[in-house]
C-alpha cells in the first residue's frame, strides 16, 4: 500500500527518467536533493591508490540507502561503452542531464551545516601538458609537469603555509622524449638559466607524489587567487555573495580586462567554468555560497553529463563537461568530475577530442591535464609543529 512505500521511493520516481516528458528540472533537482539530505555523522574518506586514504571535510549528505538510490539516479539507465583510451563511459539517451547533476549538487551543498576550524587544509595533486609543434629537425612533441601540493589558510590572520613535492615532468611516450632531445631539449617548466631546468626534475619513481605533504613553507598575504590577480584571505572568502547572480558579478569582477575591452560572452562561459571550480576545489566556501557555485555552472552554456568516468587518481566518478578549442591541442572536453555517491567534487580533468593539425600525435580521449582532490576540510593543528610565533 502506499502508505508504507518509503518516501525515497517516491522522491526516485519522480526523478526517474518520463516517457511521457520530462519532469521540471529544479523540482527534479530539489527531490533528488532530499534523497541526498540524510544526517550520517561519520567522517568519510577518499581512497587513493598507493596511500592511506585522507580525510575529507566531513560528509552528511548521504545516509546508507540515500547513496544507493543516488547512484541509481545519476548512472541512470543507460549508459553505453566510451571509445578506448577514455577512462569512462558515454551517456545513453537517459542520463540525468548536467544541470541537474549540479543543481541537485547546489541543493545538497546548501544543507551541510556551516563548520569552522584553526585552519583550512586542502590537498591535491596536479599535471599538466604542454605540446610543441615540429620544427624543420623535429617532429611535434608534448612535455608533462605533474606534482602535489597543501595548503594550511588560518581562519584568522594571513600566515599560511604550503608543502608539497618539486614538479616532475616526463614524456608521453618515447617518441616525444626522442624529437625533444632532436629539437635541442628546449623548456622545461620552472625557473632556469634558459638552457637547463630550476626546481622541476625528472620523473624518477611515481611513489613521490603519493606522500602526505607537510608544511614547509611560510606564505605571507592572502591565500587564494583568481587566475593571481585578486588575493582574498579566508575571512574574505566566507564573506562571498550567496547568490548567483551576485557572486558570478564578483567573480568577473575578478577577471582580467578583454583586449580592448571586448565583451565575449563565449570567453566569459569559458572563463566561469575553468576558474568556479577552482572555489569548490580549494576556498572555504560557506554552504550558501557553496551552492551559488554550482548554479553558476549549472546556468552555463553547453554543458552536457559525461556519465560514468574514472578520475586522475583511479576513483569512480560522474562527470559534466564543456567542450572548447585549445590552441596547443584542438578540441578538448574539460570535465568536472563528482563522487557517485555525494556529489561531492573529486577533480577536474582536460580530454583530447580532436587533435589539431600538427599538434603532438595523441589518440581522441587522451586526458591532457587534470587537477585532483585528495583531502579538504577544517582542521585544529598542523601535521608538524611551525616554528614559534607563526599561524593563528
Amino acid at each position: 500500500m502506499r502508505k508504507h512505500r518509503p518516501e525515497a521511493m517516491d522522491l526516485l520516481a519522480r526523478t526517474a527518467p518520463d516517457l511521457d516528458g520530462a519532469p521540471d528540472p529544479e523540482q527534479r533537482a530539489r527531490d533528488l536533493a532530499r534523497i541526498l539530505v540524510q544526517p550520517r555523522p561519520r567522517r568519510r574518506t577518499v581512497a587513493v591508490p598507493g596511500r592511506a586514504a585522507a580525510a575529507r571535510r566531513p560528509v552528511t549528505w548521504v545516509a546508507a540507502v540515500g547513496a544507493t538510490l543516488l547512484a541509481v539516479a545519476v548512472a541512470v539507465t543507460t549508459l553505453v561503452p566510451s571509445e578506448p583510451g577514455t577512462g569512462g563511459v558515454t551517456p545513453g539517451p537517459e542520463v540525468l542531464p548536467a544541470s541537474q547533476v549540479l543543481l541537485t549538487a547546489a541543493l545538497a551543498a546548501e544543507a551541510q551545516p556551516a563548520t569552522t576550524g584553526r585552519w583550512w587544509h586542502t590537498e591535491r595533486r596536479h599535471a599538466a601538458t604542454t605540446p610543441f609543434q615540429a620544427g624543420d629537425d623535429h617532429g611535434a612533441f608534448s612535455l608533462v609537469t605533474e606534482g602535489a601540493i597543501a595548503n594550511w589558510s588560518p581562519a584568522h590572520g594571513t600566515q599560511a603555509w604550503e608543502g608539497g613535492t618539486k614538479p616532475y615532468y616526463h614524456f608521453p611516450s618515447p617518441q616525444d622524449e626522442v624529437n625533444w632531445r632532436r629539437a635541442g631539449e628546449p623548456f622545461k617548466p620552472g625557473p632556469s638559466d634558459g638552457k637547463r631546468p630550476g626546481f622541476v626534475q625528472r620523473h624518477r619513481d611515481p611513489r613521490a607524489l603519493e606522500q602526505p605533504p607537510v608544511p614547509q613553507h611560510r606564505i605571507q598575504g592572502p591565500s587564494f587567487w583568481v587566475l593571481g590577480r585578486t588575493g582574498l584571505t579566508v575571512r574574505d572568502v566566507r564573506r562571498l555573495p550567496t547568490t548567483p547572480a551576485a557572486l558570478q558579478r564578483k567573480l568577473l569582477s575578478m577577471r582580467a580586462p578583454e583586449p580592448g575591452g571586448a565583451q565575449d560572452m563565449d570567453a566569459e562561459a569559458r572563463w566561469l567554468w575553468a576558474e568556479t571550480p577552482n572555489l569548490l576545489f580549494e576556498w572555504p566556501l560557506t554552504p550558501r555560497t557553496c551552492a551559488a557555485a554550482y548554479r553558476i555552472l549549472a546556468g552555463l552554456p553547453g554543458i552536457r553529463s559525461v556519465g560514468r568516468v574514472t578520475d586522475p587518481l583511479g576513483r569512480p566518478g560522474v562527470a559534466v563537461a564543456r567542450t572548447e578549442h585549445d590552441q596547443g591541442f584542438g578540441t578538448v572536453e574539460r570535465q568536472l568530475v563528482f563522487d557517485p555517491d555525494t556529489l561531492g567534487f573529486l577533480a577536474s580533468q582536460t580530454i583530447l577530442r580532436t587533435p589539431a593539425a600538427g599538434a603532438p600525435a595523441a589518440p581522441p580521449g587522451t586526458r591532457v591535464g587534470y587537477g585532483a582532490l585528495v583531502a579538504t576540510g577544517w582542521v585544529d593543528k598542523l601535521p608538524t609543529t611551525p616554528a614559534p610565533g607563526t599561524g593563528p
